[in-house]
């Protein structure tokens, strides 16, 4: 037991907030990046086209590829005026590798590709697919989806981003919102903002309130992988809609790319993005080129990239480490934690903790946003008994950390849970 008692009064049920940037401070925009590296596609195993080659010259807007299958392919668009410098595989803030169209910067008169090419298109849904929007387009399609939820919550501490466009833009989104709804005959629209969040709550509520649109009050918050338990927040009793996957979840970031596409022919190409972390001196929300790579964005910071010890994409609890600074911003980056590397010495050295036995304090249990019984679940899979695991809610974690985090025993739960989820853990 010694040394026990101080770990486990410490280890809150969400790490302290460092500094992180306040939402309600304007986004500074930083400018073109001189290299853009664009996915063709958001994994390796999905179906993608180039419809450019080396040294050629593109717009920006231009389409330079196109991803998914047809009828429901999306284009992938280019954020910068340049030369085609590239085409091969790079690896993406995701931990994969994809194919990538790499563009260096060339100055240009030519304005941006835009409603030209989008405003000709009759089909407005066709409007939304050639802007470069990642929605489920199939779903809308041919699903008869009946709602749709906007998760207004940021679950990720030093993030902000969410909020910062939710505060910014909020007529933006709740005109997206409904022009989404009206485009494939949706009659709901919800937006999910955490209770605890009332100034922006009220904001975004006084925006909707003519709208149609239902601003619903989250216990808490939920990342992505968690939506559908935001579900039971905000459907109150609507199981039919739940049980047969009526309702589809939308990217606050999406819908104003939505109401840009439609009403001013704007493609994707920006992103909202919080930088924050221990490197940086002063964290901001940064409104980036899609295709700027990490390394750009923390210079134009004045940040010193040879004193970095960890770089990730998203935040402390589900974010991503990233091997390289060499990886772009893409649609599903919300933001980067960059952390100083400390130069320890023999007095100052921290102290190293190793896994211990668990003591079923239920912490894990208790911190757990999908209500389900982390170590209960570890210990059947220590054992060999994946289905009791199955039986008890495997498939049911959101991989959020959280258990992990909060673990007096220093159990990596989270990850012992994650891996047992992949296609080739065996037993």
């Amino acid at each position: 037991m010694d040394g026990f008692l101080p770990t486990f009064v410490r280890r809150k049920f969400r790490p302290e907030k460092l500094k992180e940037p306040d939402y309600r401070v304007v986004p500074e925009r930083i400018g073109d990046p001189r290299i853009a590296i664009i996915p063709l596609h958001d994994y390796p195993s999905m179906p993608f086209k180039c419809l450019v080659s080396l040294h050629d010259k593109v717009q920006i807007g231009q389409k330079i590829g196109w991803k998914g299958k047809e009828p429901f392919d999306v284009s992938v668009l280019s954020p910068i005026s340049g030369i085609v410098k590239e085409i091969a595989n790079h690896p993406v803030p995701s931990g994969s590798r994809v194919m990538c169209v790499v563009i260096e910067k060339k100055d240009s008169d030519i304005e941006m590709v835009r409603s030209e090419n989008l405003v000709r298109i009759k089909d407005k849904k066709r409007v939304l697919q050639e802007a470069g929007i990642p929605l489920e387009y199939k779903a809308l399609t041919e699903r008869g989806v009946e709602a749709i939820v906007v998760n207004g919550t940021e679950f990720e501490p030093n993030l902000t981003s969410t909020y910062t466009l939710l505060w910014h833009r909020t007529h933006e989104v709740i005109n997206g919102l409904k022009l989404l709804m009206n485009l494939f005959s949706i009659k709901q629209g919800i937006v999910c903002i955490e209770r605890k969040n009332k100034e922006l709550l009220d904001r975004v509520k006084e925006h909707a309130e003519s709208s149609g649109v239902a601003v619903v009050k989250a216990e808490r918050s939920y990342p992505e992988s968690g939506n559908l338990h935001l579900l039971r927040y905000v459907l109150k009793g609507k199981k039919r809609v739940l049980k047969e996957g009526k309702v589809i979840f939308v990217r606050p970031q999406d819908l104003i790319a939505i109401r840009d596409a439609l009403e001013e022919g704007k493609p994707y190409l920006e992103k909202y993005v919080t930088v924050s972390g221990s490197a940086i001196g002063n964290p901001k929300n940064l409104i980036v080129k899609i295709g700027t790579t990490f390394s750009e964005v923390l210079e134009k910071l004045d940040v010193s990239l040879r004193h970095l010890s960890c770089v990730i994409m998203g935040g402390p609890l589900m974010g991503i480490p990233q091997p390289t600074l060499h990886v772009p911003i893409t649609q599903f980056t919300d933001g980067i934690w960059a952390l100083f590397s400390v130069d320890l010495t023999k007095t100052h050295r921290s102290k190293v903790y190793s896994e211990g036995v668990c003591v079923r304090c239920a912490k894990c249990v208790d911190s757990c946003p999908a209500s389900i019984v982390p170590n209960v679940i570890v210990d059947f899979l220590k054992k060999g008994l994946k289905d009791r695991a199955l039986d008890i809610g495997l498939n049911l974690c959101i991989e959020c950390g959280l258990c992990s985090y909060v673990c007096p025993a220093k159990i990596p739960l989270s990850l012992i849970i994650r891996t047992e989820k992949t296609p080739e853990a065996k037993r």
